[in-house]
């Protein structure tokens, strides 16, 4: 913005996601060499960020023949009752199953990102952390890649996915997720 002595405009600063990905073939197919990592790429707030390995359509391209042509989007959105940005993701892949944080998203489910989550699809593992920012006009997305594995696979658990209003609807029977979990342990225990 300029900044001089006879016009002095506020910065904004701007929300970034910072992605994190992980697979275990990438040191052997470099799936994640199309995208530009270590450095943060402004998106236009209206804009649908599409993942996948589509290069005419997707801005974060996966170089793997398992992903979907379009596996998910990622959409910036203003939330009615409170005014901090926020970001929803949705499964557009009609042949994988989408996992934010364990919960299953089927082809075209949606679900508002919680700040820091861990998404996954295959062997497709992401790190998402969200870093707030004030401006409405963009945000930006900063992409890395992990060589070790983000979510550990110990146990497999069955969870049920609650509504948000909190209670199962009666005529229909609650969505069974089978899924591994990470262990986690209590710092307050170390």
């Amino acid at each position: 913005m300029a900044n001089n002595s006879s016009n002095v405009e506020t910065e904004q600063t701007t929300t970034c996601l910072h992605l994190t990905f992980y697979h275990p073939q990438n040191h052997r197919q470099n799936i994640f060499g199309a995208i530009p990592l270590r450095t943060p790429q402004e998106i236009k707030a209206e804009a649908t960020v599409a993942f996948g390995r589509d290069v005419n359509t997707c801005k974060y391209v996966f170089l793997c023949n398992r992903a979907s042509r379009i596996q998910f989007v990622i959409q910036f959105f203003k939330p009615l009752h409170h005014g901090g940005p926020a970001f929803e993701i949705k499964n557009v892949s009609k042949k994988a199953k989408l996992y934010v944080d364990h919960l299953e998203l089927n082809y075209l489910n949606k679900v508002d990102l919680p700040a820091k989550c861990i998404i996954q699809f295959g062997d497709f593992q992401m790190l998402l952390e969200k870093e707030e920012g004030e401006s409405e006009d963009v945000f930006e997305i900063s992409c890395d890649v992990s060589r070790t594995p983000l979510v550990q696979e110990t146990q497999e658990r069955l969870m049920v996915s609650i509504p948000e209003n909190g209670i199962l609807n009666g005529s229909a029977p609650p969505t069974i997720l089978k899924c591994s979990i990470a262990e986690e342990t209590d710092e307050n225990q170390l």
